[in-house]
């Protein structure tokens, strides 16, 4: 299995240079953030050999927050042709990912939804999460099961580096994806990138690389969307968006005060420090 990777957007800027040219730096990585590095895993998996099984459906939703972070929700169903089938990994855009905001379910066929209650830093990819199915819900030779995952990713949101967009920032995301020959393919992959909420101005929306399939509004806000069929053997497939920072100041400027404090008291540093979340 292959760990998702992201090219992100550089942020080599000093605050004092903004607040010298009154230019408003409103998004900056959370203060409390440091890469998970645990490896003190002591669960035992099966060998990757024992993995065979096919994707019929991967659809996931990212949501980018005022700190810069992002909300993760997968949902994917799998059909399993191996002996066993006893973790989910999901890989992951950076180390920064808050492991204790992390929550998975899983549901055999017209089964109700039970919660994995074993989320760990994944031993088989090198930035991810591994997820135990519960006991007795493996799903058998030829049956399918649905895992539903969802957590926060930090430092994600950056300043554009493109010079047809002055004063956009965006993110960019890789869905997570399964190699040969454990995985026989994907029927089907979505990619759902939210932009800021309040953000509904589909004219200063852009997208990066490849147009998406289709676009939609929510309550909330405008949502990019792309969909694959029939993907087999495929690495990851990345896909972006970017807005004017303006659109998330206003967020934060209509945030409680106490939220928007914090924020403008990250502004003044220059980097992130290492406190655990």
């Amino acid at each position: 299995m292959t760990v998702t990777r992201i090219k992100l957007f550089p942020l080599a800027l000093t605050l004092c240079l903004f607040f010298a040219l009154a230019s408003p730096l409103f998004i900056m990585p959370a203060l409390q953030t440091q890469a998970n590095t645990d490896t003190g895993i002591t669960s035992h998996r099966s060998t990757p050999l024992d993995y065979d099984f096919r994707v019929l459906n991967e659809t996931v939703h990212v949501f980018p927050q005022i700190d810069a972070s992002v909300i993760i929700n997968y949902s994917i169903t799998f059909r399993n042709y191996g002996s066993q089938f006893d973790w989910v990994d999901i890989g992951l855009p950076n180390s920064y990912y808050v492991l204790s905001s992390f929550r998975a379910f899983w549901a055999l066929s017209n089964n109700s939804f039970t919660e994995c209650t074993t989320i760990e830093p994944s031993e088989v990819i090198d930035i991810g999460i591994q997820i135990a199915i519960p006991g007795g819900l493996q799903p058998g030779y030829d049956e399918e099961g649905t895992l539903l995952v969802w957590g926060r990713q930090q430092q994600m949101v950056y300043l554009d580096t493109d010079p047809e967009t002055p004063g956009y920032v965006g993110y960019q995301f890789v869905p997570t994806w399964y190699d040969a020959p454990y995985n026989r393919g994907t029927d089907y992959l979505a990619c759902h990138l939210h932009f800021p909420d309040g953000f509904n101005n589909g004219t200063l929306a852009k997208y990066h690389y490849t147009a998406p399939t289709s676009f939609y509004w929510t309550n909330t806000s405008l949502v990019y969307a792309w969909e694959y069929t029939n993907l087999d053997n495929y690495q990851g497939i990345l896909h972006g968006i970017s807005f004017p920072y303006e659109t998330v100041l206003d967020e934060i400027l209509n945030a409680d005060i106490e939220s928007a404090q914090k924020l403008l008291n990250d502004l003044h540093q220059e980097h992130p420090t290492n406190e655990k979340d």
